[in-house]
């Protein structure tokens, strides 16, 4: 794995600004191909832990497991646990450097197990919608400065559910009515409307990686087309920041970058 890393200092500015930058062809063709493999193995053959789009329950999945498409995946965890070329992709060479880059210390990172960590699928006909949503919303952290690196493993498009993001959105003070009871930004609310308006549709490539700040609001569509999209996703922090103890951020043992 390539670790000469660069990240300028616009590259950097730009993250801090917007909460978000996209490295193109960060990962090596070794290491694009290794992802790829492992990812048509786990869905070959899965084993839990999984999340299957029937229970989430957003618009366009399956309404129950036993309907039709209800087996179909959403999310396979626990990734670094099942795989030791995705652990070293996720936590050494040109991911890590990146990261250590946009977090400006120069204290340890990690990552943390127990949010993303997973194989993202959007699966033709059965996946779903997902609406404007902060993933900061469920962890318990001492601070909400947190990093996910969003890793393409093949063309992400707005016909299969790429990721759209408001610009600036990470750093926003907003109220809690500017969100529904499940914590999802309203659409139809006046108040949200600017943000809403500044929103953009990312594209990316096989092998290329978006981070961005857990605060940022970002959004998916389902899948509209014949394949199935799949990205891997992991989540981290530096030093000055920790997990709250006894909650489900701090369940499973975290993993500092470069070690091993």
């Amino acid at each position: 794995m390539k670790s000469d890393v660069t990240v300028t200092a616009l590259e950097r500015q730009f993250f801090l600004e917007n909460g978000y930058l996209i490295k193109r062809q960060l990962l090596s063709s070794e290491s694009l191909s290794l992802a790829i493999n492992e990812a048509n193995a786990l869905l070959k053959k899965p084993v839990e832990p999984l999340e299957l789009e029937a229970a989430v329950g957003y618009p366009g999945a399956p309404k129950t497991a036993e309907s039709e498409g209800g087996r179909t995946i959403r999310r396979v965890l626990s990734l670094c646990s099942r795989s030791e070329s995705v652990k070293n992709m996720a936590t050494k060479g040109p991911i890590a450097g990146v990261l250590q880059h946009l977090f400006g210390s120069k204290t340890p990172a990690f990552l943390n197990q127990n949010h993303h960590n997973c194989l993202m699928t959007k699966a033709p006909s059965y996946s779903s919608d997902t609406h404007w949503h902060q993933d900061i919303r469920y962890w318990h952290f001492k601070q909400p400065n947190l990093i996910s690196a969003w890793i393409a493993l093949g063309s992400e498009t707005a016909n299969n559910g790429a990721l759209q993001v408001i610009p600036k959105s990470h750093s926003a003070q907003f109220d809690h009515d500017q969100f529904d009871e499940d914590k999802f930004f309203i659409e139809g609310l006046e108040k949200n409307r600017t943000w809403l308006d500044n929103k953009i549709q990312l594209t990316l490539e096989p092998g290329d990686v978006l981070f961005f700040d857990s605060r940022l609001l970002h959004k998916a569509t389902r899948n509209a087309t014949e394949t199935v999209k799949l990205s891997m996703v992991f989540t981290y922090h530096d030093a000055t920041n920790a997990p709250i103890a006894n909650t489900r951020s701090s369940n499973l043992p975290e993993i500092q970058l470069g070690e091993g």
